[in-house]
């Protein structure tokens, strides 16, 4: 199998909130491909999503060992689903100071973990002022299963044209 049919599959895994089936998955990817970094990406929110919070950092350092924890999204989102409010707050106050592009669409999953539906849904609305690619898989993704029910994350997947 490819690197890239791969990381589809156990993106598709990930997203149907199969996480033991794309955690195999993104191993064997790593097996066969062990550049493709991605894989890590996936491994890491999966971990997160099942409440192993060390294993999940683990894989996220993984997938970008040349960023420090104190400058990585993915860390802060793990912290925030961890309960550790206030260091995933120091991490995301950092990120937002660099005004990336990329930001946009990765703010909104340690906001919604956070528990703060108003900022991650301000995020989210600009990532898609932006035209953020990353959005096509809001609807799905399982960090944004507490904002479904919210009027504005509605209008939003209809905006893009997701609408249930």
């Amino acid at each position: 199998m490819s690197a890239a049919a791969g990381v589809d599959l156990a993106h598709d895994l990930w997203m149907a909130r199969r996480y033991d089936d794309a955690i195999a998955q993104s191993r064997r990817i790593l097996e066969l491909h062990p550049e493709t970094r991605w894989a890590y990406n996936l491994i890491g929110y999966c971990y997160a999503n099942k409440g192993m919070y060390r294993e999940a950092e683990a894989a996220f350092r993984e997938f970008t060992p040349d960023v420090p924890p104190s400058a990585s999204l993915q860390i802060a989102y793990v912290r925030a689903v961890a309960g550790k409010r206030q260091e995933a707050e120091a991490i995301i106050a950092g990120q937002r100071k660099s005004r990336s592009p990329a930001q946009a669409s990765a703010i909104p999953h340690c906001y919604a973990a956070l528990g703060e539906r108003g900022g991650a849904l301000d995020w989210l609305e600009q990532a898609f002022s932006q035209h953020d690619p990353h959005l096509v898989w809001a609807k799905a993704r399982p960090e944004y299963d507490s904002l479904r029910s919210e009027p504005r994350f509605v209008a939003l997947m209809q905006k893009m044209g997701l609408a249930p």
